[in-house]
């Protein structure tokens, strides 16, 4: 609501000022919230990533998982981190292959 407000201050020729710290901290807002601007959200955009990792038809066995490890404490908040994990054990189990089952399963153990 804040920067809807600003927005309108900016394209309508309000009298508000807008100023230095304005920018500055919608910089930092988009900054800390740019993952969570996709599509269908953070969450989502977070899961479809791991899956899209454990499939070894778009992404070599033995590649790292860390970069998708490292979005989720900026895109999924902590009370929806219960429902995160659980809708990743319930891929795992649905995972076709057991060898990458057993890897992910590692893998999420380490998350």
């Amino acid at each position: 609501m804040f920067w809807k407000n600003r927005r309108n201050d900016c394209a309508h020729a309000k009298g508000n000022t807008i100023s230095y710290p304005h920018v500055e901290s919608f910089w930092l807002f988009l900054q800390s919230n740019l993952p969570k601007f996709v599509v269908n959200g953070g969450r989502e955009f977070i899961l479809q990533g791991i899956k899209n990792h454990f499939d070894p038809t778009g992404t070599p066995v033995g590649t790292t998982i860390g970069p998708s490890i490292n979005k989720i404490k900026t895109s999924i908040d902590i009370v929806d981190y219960k429902e995160f994990l659980q809708k990743l054990m319930d891929f795992s189990k649905d995972y076709d292959s057991k060898h990458y089952s057993l890897i992910m399963n590692d893998n999420l153990a380490n998350m």
